[in-house]
């Protein structure tokens, strides 16, 4: 009787040994787990090194989803893992873990807010429009809510309601140059071009001051969204039929991107074909042109043409006609092209008689 009651008793020790050291087990994976997340979500790794801890990130957090059986940190591993997967760009599987996180714990509206970013790029708005306001009604102060369902808002074309959601944003966020750049856009959409403006600098300002102005040693730097802030301020400007305040706005895009082609290829081509007076300027037009051809390594099409019609501004007309037969050839069917190349040979360019 004593021997079955020590046995009991020894066997009953075991499982809450076992059990205790489950459970451990389960906290240990779950820790490695986030470290491991912390390391691949990081900027401190090269980004080989990133993806080799998202994925042991990911076999931790899977270990702990088919052990554990506390029913919050299951949901919460879930939820990790479709974040991690959501980086590797396989969304299809980060909308199964964001929604099986929510099936366990349903009032989660970041995971929501997460999974409508998965499924805005799998081209489903109608799942992120619906998670993204699910996620604004439980909670309003959900960071970024109001800006992503905004740009829902403006792919579906349904400008009203995207203008107010960023605006709502911008109460939040009032340094977001996303936020105002698409504003402006909208305003740009509706023929506003004073609102355009005015929100389009409110942003270029806001990049300036993240990214200032490149040094010496950075003389091929330059920012691809910042550059099309530029060029959409000095194409509002245009439309404004202000052609001067064009033409500044580009040269303090060259100022703050000495590596764009773009923007100095669009002011090249502005002073030396406008008619405006104090705007057309074919000496700084061709230098322009000439930089924009060295930046773009002479295979961009649109600077070889633009090149080709600051030469003619400055009356040097064979130049001209080899800029545009090397425009030509890049594209062969463009019509333009091929016209402006034949006003070249045939005298009709009045080319330095402006």
């Amino acid at each position: 009787m004593f021997i079955q009651q020590s046995l009991r008793m020894l066997l009953a020790c075991a499982l809450a040994l076992c059990a205790g050291t489950s459970l451990a087990n389960e906290e240990d994976a779950f820790r490695e787990a986030r470290d491991f997340d912390t390391k691949a979500t990081g900027i401190d790794f090269p980004d080989h090194e990133r993806k080799d801890f998202a994925l042991k990130a990911i076999k931790r957090y899977s270990d702990v989803i088919l052990k554990t059986k506390d029913v919050t940190q299951k949901a919460e591993a879930f939820y990790r893992r479709g974040d991690l997967r959501l980086m590797l760009n396989e969304t299809k599987l980060a909308i199964t873990d964001f929604s099986a996180s929510l099936a366990l714990v349903s009032q989660q509206p970041v995971v929501l807010h997460r999974r409508s970013m998965a499924a805005q790029q799998e081209g489903d708005m109608k799942m992120a429009l619906s998670d993204l306001s699910e996620a604004i009604r439980m909670d309003p102060d959900v960071p970024h809510a109001y800006l992503d369902r905004g740009f829902i808002f403006f792919e579906l074309g349904r400008l009203r309601e995207a203008r107010s959601d960023l605006t709502r944003h911008l109460r939040f966020d009032p340094d977001s140059s996303s936020a105002y750049s698409l504003r402006g856009s909208i305003s740009f959409m509706e023929k506003d071009y004073e609102a355009a403006i005015s929100d389009f600098l409110r942003a270029v300002g806001i990049q300036e001051k993240l990214f200032p102005r490149a040094t010496n040693t950075e003389k091929d730097w330059h920012d691809p969204s910042q550059v099309d802030l530029y060029l959409r301020i000095g194409e509002s400007y245009a439309r404004s039929g202000n052609t001067r305040k064009q033409i500044d706005m580009y040269r303090r895009g060259i100022i703050n991107n000495p590596g764009s082609a773009d923007l100095r290829n669009t002011a090249a081509w502005i002073l030396v074909t406008s008619t405006e007076d104090g705007v057309y300027d074919p000496q700084e037009g061709l230098r322009l042109a000439l930089e924009a051809e060295k930046l773009s390594g002479g295979r961009d099409a649109d600077v070889l043409d633009t090149l080709a019609e600051a030469y003619c501004a400055r009356g040097q007309t064979e130049k001209a006609i080899e800029a545009q037969q090397r425009a030509v050839r890049l594209r062969p069917n463009d019509s333009g092209f091929r016209k402006r190349l034949w006003s070249f040979k045939h005298g009709k360019a009045h080319c330095g008689n402006k």
